[in-house]
């Protein structure tokens, strides 16, 4: 009978570095035998051993991959921890980021892989820039059975892939951190802190025309699992408008982003909204999620309250440029519910939600405050 051998959790690197490494790449696991392997190799392949920190954050697994771990643990610099108890992603990132001693920060996930050779140069760029916030690459969507490309993201904001965040001066700076026992879309809540950190520091990201991260899309990951025919996206949605619209409205109530940039974002937030619950009703036209309209309708009446917004104001926004932002949230909107017909109008959305002025599920009061 093979013996099991147990995860190492002393938290200490397996090498020592003589300098401080320039990337601290953090990785959440889970039972990761099948994949630790392939993309630890693959940080190996960037040859800057001596410049990337690895830390294997662990989420209570159930089966060992310390075998495949130790493999590497005498060429790379290797940190393993882990969570306190099993939840979910984000809290084993969150763990992860105490560990990182690096000037840069990223993640990956377990079952991804990096482009050989490419960090250098995320390095270089970095440094030939003299970038002191946030930089982002490129990354590409792959179907890991038939390798074939199913997406190039280019310049997203949204994921963790792909991102590089400077410790001292951005991540640390503006407090940032995972959101607590989200279970799911808790790299979109990173992507809107960074976006609120963005607007308090007056920075825009840097843009690196490079792709040097895989993205595998399985079918078994959280956000691609059936539903009983439903999208991943329809059953949690209440935790999107969670990690987008609440984040924008509580960094504003809290004073860490002006008006101008928290009401833009709140909203696209309800543009998002709109399209995403007329695609889960166009696919679902006979049982779609009805508690999804309360929460849009809790969602629209908080940022009317917020910033003062009427119907109009959220109508002539979506005018602006030609409808320029209103096409561009739809067809962003589609990428993730597929191609709909809207069943009502926007207008008529918005006076459907107000109806009820008194939401089923009631925010946080301190947002309700007079601004």
């Amino acid at each position: 009978m093979a013996v099991i051998k147990p995860l190492i959790y002393d938290e200490k690197p397996s090498r020592k570095l003589d300098h401080r490494p320039f990337f601290s790449i953090i990785i959440p696991c889970y039972n990761s035998k099948d994949t630790i392997g392939d993309l630890l190799a693959s940080i190996e392949s960037q040859n800057m051993n001596d410049d990337i920190e690895v830390i294997i954050s662990d989420d209570n697994s159930t089966e060992s991959y310390q075998d495949i771990v130790d493999n590497f643990r005498d060429r790379l610099c290797i940190i393993q921890t882990k969570t306190e108890y099993n939840f979910a992603p984000g809290n084993t990132r969150e763990q992860g980021v105490k560990f990182a001693t690096g000037e840069w920060i990223a993640f990956a996930d377990h079952d991804d892989l990096y482009i050989t050779d490419t960090l250098p140069q995320v390095k270089e760029y970095i440094l030939e820039h003299d970038e002191k916030h946030y930089a982002i690459a490129n990354f590409l969507e792959v179907d890991p059975v038939t390798q074939q490309v199913r997406r190039q993201h280019i310049q997203t904001r949204n994921w963790n892939h792909a991102k590089f965040y400077n410790m001292d001066n951005f991540w640390k700076p503006y407090n940032i951190h995972f959101k607590k026992d989200l279970l799911t879309h808790e790299d979109i809540y990173i992507s809107s802190c960074v976006n609120c950190g963005c607007n308090k520091f007056k920075c825009k990201p840097l843009e690196i025309p490079l792709f040097c991260y895989i993205w595998n899309a399985r079918p078994t990951s959280l956000s691609r699992k059936d539903y009983e025919g439903r999208e991943f996206l329809e059953v949690y949605f209440r935790d999107y408008i969670a990690s987008t619209g609440d984040l924008y409205n509580e960094k504003f109530a809290e004073g860490e982003v002006d008006f101008e940039f928290a009401k833009d974002s709140a909203v696209s937030v309800i543009f998002f909204n709109y399209f995403y619950t007329m695609g889960f009703k166009f696919h679902r036209p006979d049982d779609w999620i009805r508690e999804n309209d309360d929460y849009c309708r809790e969602y629209l009446i908080t940022c009317k309250e917020l910033y003062n917004l009427t119907n109009k104001d959220i109508l002539d926004y979506a005018a602006k440029d030609n409808c320029s932002v209103y096409y561009g949230i739809r067809d962003g909107a589609m990428i993730a519910t597929g191609p709909c017909i809207e069943t009502i109008s926007l207008p008529d959305w918005l006076n459907y939600l107000h109806k009820d002025l008194k939401p089923r599920i009631t925010m946080n009061d301190s947002l309700r405050k007079e601004k």
